[in-house]
């Protein structure tokens, strides 16, 4: 037998190491010449071989070779070259060189490769050995890889104990995704028991390496006082930071932030410009907000058609709000044609979903018989639905229907229960019934002083009917000290939502110096708005106005018009002046019949005037 010279021993070693790398080679050798790439190498090995060992025993000994075996690093860095040019099978093989001497990159490509497929047939199993071996060695990306495979049973069962702890290994040296997760863990109480201040812990990490997700997840629970102080400033920041690194969630969050104002100042271009941004990236939520700026002109031209479109796209996509907006959309008639059967087909949708919205909705809709056969029953039992989860909306007018006896027996204490709950929500509608609740006792003992504070919330709140009210206990001094200029306040507020009492008191203020300077000017505009509203008081004053010229220029047929509308809803004193008009032939032709007639009218209410002008007709009424 002839001699191995040094170069064959090198190869032949090669060859050893090139079988035992083979995954489960022991097990599998029988059926090893399936595998085109471990056929090849090993038949060029074991001919090589067999060349020196059968050669001529008359060949001389080669001399000796200065070849050295190729270290770790040398054979990770070929492999990576090799996987770079996408040649996985020779690129697997070098990184498994390199990883059974111990090279710790190596062991976990090695993995990767095995997990993937690339160059060999996918193992899990086979890949989280060697993703434990790297991770052994402290490589922070195994200890993550191991952490994922053992919480989702990839490779081997699933363990979230010991992923926990391969989690913050990996945490432990600053490795993001794991601290997030952690976050995540913590959060959702998941293979540990629920810790939101160690969840916002985590977060912070995270966030503070820069991960975008991470950084959403804590303006999260800054914004909404989970697991740490709520601060909507410190919020909307982080919000910022995810977002301008694209975040979708981050930018849709942000722009509702400058929506509304929380957290920084409202500004109503930037949150459409963020949301659109989240919209353009197919967010579903995002897409429905955006529909929410075009139908209200948020920062944007008002498009009911837009809004339309972009509601479909995320109902389409089964997100519920979307659908409650769409089935809105249907039924007013906003970017669509109205077609109340398709208003509730989406708000069913909506409501299968548990959405609360559109449970209220449909129950509006049995209300108004809108694309539904009127029915009191399915009202309550939609209005319940809604309520029952907490919508505000469904509670004040589940309240309502038991205030007045609609569709259930009349029960002023659970019209007060529904009112509370949702005035407890800050609803304004709500705090103004069940201020009036205590007003009036009704179902629960009266308490002026509770009805004005109720009064006073929904005012703050906008709610003009409120306004009135509070300005009137100011006024008359019911329930708080008499005062008379902060009563005007509140009515001027309610006036200039077109509350129509508030301007006719307005008005009736002006005409007499109460609390304000006498201004016939005032009088008029505020008699006028409240007249075109239908108010009859103010109808009246208004013709009045007309026929003085007080404040207004003089104009008997306008007087007539006024007395009329105001006659016609039986306010005595126009039904009088009404009479004097046709008596006398101002504004309109003279017609002692007709005048008769509105004399008779206002006779019959007690108006002594018109009683005298008839007797001295000698006519009775």
């Amino acid at each position: 037998m002839g001699h191995l010279s040094k170069e064959s021993i090198i190869i032949f070693w090669h060859s050893i190491d090139l079988i035992n790398f083979v995954p489960n080679f022991n097990q599998t050798r029988t059926n090893i010449m399936e595998c085109t790439f471990h056929r090849k190498h090993i038949l060029v090995v074991l001919s090589f071989f067999a060349c020196c060992v059968c050669g001529n025993a008359n060949d001389q000994e080669s001399p000796a070779s200065d070849a050295v075996m190729p270290s770790a690093e040398e054979l990770f860095q070929k492999g990576d070259s090799l996987y770079r040019q996408k040649v996985y099978d020779t690129a697997f093989f070098k990184f498994g060189e390199a990883a059974k001497l111990g090279h710790i990159q190596a062991q976990y490509r090695y993995g990767t490769c095995l997990q993937q497929g690339k160059g060999v047939t996918a193992d899990n199993k086979e890949a989280l050995v060697w993703y434990k071996k790297a991770a052994d060695q402290g490589m922070v990306e195994a200890q993550h890889k191991v952490a994922l495979c053992l919480e989702g049973g990839i490779g081997t069962e699933k363990d979230t104990t010991e992923a926990l702890q391969w989690y913050k290994k990996a945490a432990g040296q600053q490795h993001s995704q794991s601290q997030k997760i952690l976050g995540d863990r913590y959060a959702e109480g998941k293979g540990v028991a629920q810790d939101l201040k160690e969840a916002v812990n985590w977060y912070k990490q995270a966030a503070e390496q820069g991960l975008a997700e991470a950084q959403y997840k804590l303006g999260d629970c800054l914004m909404y006082g989970r697991g740490t102080v709520r601060n909507t400033e410190d919020g909307a920041h982080w919000y910022r930071q995810a977002a301008d690194q694209g975040y979708a969630q981050a930018q849709c969050a942000l722009g509702n932030c400058y929506k509304e104002g929380v957290g920084t100042d409202p500004n109503p271009r930037l949150a459409f410009r963020w949301i659109r941004m989240a919209a353009e990236q197919g967010l579903t939520k995002a897409q429905n907000d955006l529909g929410v700026c075009y139908e209200q002109a948020i920062g944007t031209d008002k498009n009911e058609r837009e809004a339309a479109n972009l509601y479909t796209k995320a109902a389409q996509k089964g997100y519920a709000e979307a659908q409650c907006n769409l089935g809105a959309c249907y039924e007013k008639g906003h970017g669509v044609t109205k077609n109340f059967a398709e208003a509730i087909a989406w708000y069913k949708k909506a409501a299968d979903q548990g959405n609360a919205q559109a449970q209220c909705q449909i129950a509006m809709c049995y209300k108004n018989g809108s694309g539904v056969t009127k029915s009191t029953t399915e009202m309550i039992n939609w209005y319940k639905k809604a309520a029952e989860q907490g919508n505000a909306q469904a509670q004040c007018c589940l309240g309502n229907c038991y205030e007045h006896g609609d569709g259930v027996f009349k029960n002023y204490s659970d019209a007060a229960f529904w009112y509370r709950k949702a005035a407890q929500q800050e609803y304004a509608e709500a705090q103004f019934h069940l201020g009036n609740l205590c007003y009036n006792g009704m179902g629960m003992e009266k308490d002026i002083e509770a009805a004005v504070n109720w009064y006073r919330k929904a005012a703050e709140r906008g709610y003009a009917t409120a306004q009135f009210n509070l300005g009137s206990c100011y006024y008359n001094g019911i329930g708080t000290e008499k005062d008379v200029p902060t009563a005007i306040s509140w009515f001027k507020k309610a006036a200039e939502q077109n509350d129509a009492m508030a301007q006719s008191f307005l008005g009736y203020c002006y005409e007499n110096g109460f609390g304000v300077e006498m201004d016939e000017t005032e009088v008029a505009k505020w008699y006028g708005k409240a007249a075109r509203q239908g108010d009859a008081k103010a109808q009246y004053k208004l013709g009045v106005c007309y026929y003085k010229g007080n404040g207004i220029q003089q104009n008997y047929e306008e007087a007539v018009n006024w007395f009329r509308k105001a006659a016609e809803q039986g306010y005595v004193s126009a039904q009088h002046n009404l009479g004097v008009c046709y008596d006398n032939g101002y504004g309109t032709e003279q017609d002692h019949k007709e005048a008769v007639v509105w004399y008779r009218k206002a006779a019959k209410q007690g108006d002594t005037s018109s009683q005298k002008v008839l007797k001295n007709k000698g006519i009775s009424w």
